[in-house]
């Protein structure tokens, strides 16, 4: 869903990835990351996520999380505070949802 509201910064920075690729634009992989980023911070189509962990998160879903604001091509995020109101929606759907794994029969 992310890469798709992205369309237009992922098909940039697709774009310029084929144009180093193929030789059109020689620079350094140093320059390259530097020229991604631009395009990122210049960006103002994108989404803006903001990211909420709950009580029991820990280090690792924090990484999984930058690794899909990366692969999605996510320019601007911010990690902000679970309101108590949240927590409490978060609460009641895993309670909701089935312990077990059920199979189709």
């Amino acid at each position: 869903m992310l890469l798709e509201r992205n369309r237009t910064l992922a098909r940039k920075i697709a774009d310029f990835n084929a144009q180093v690729t193929s030789g059109k634009i020689v620079l350094t992989p140093d320059s390259v990351r530097g020229s991604i980023s631009k395009l990122k911070s210049d960006d103002d189509t994108g989404p803006i996520v903001l990211i909420k962990a709950y009580k029991k998160a820990n280090y690792g879903n924090f990484v999984d999380m930058l690794d899909e604001m990366n692969i999605c091509g996510v320019a601007h995020y911010m990690f902000v505070d679970i309101t108590w109101y949240e927590e409490k929606m978060v609460e009641t759907a895993i309670t909701a949802a089935p312990t077990t794994p059920t199979s189709p029969k």
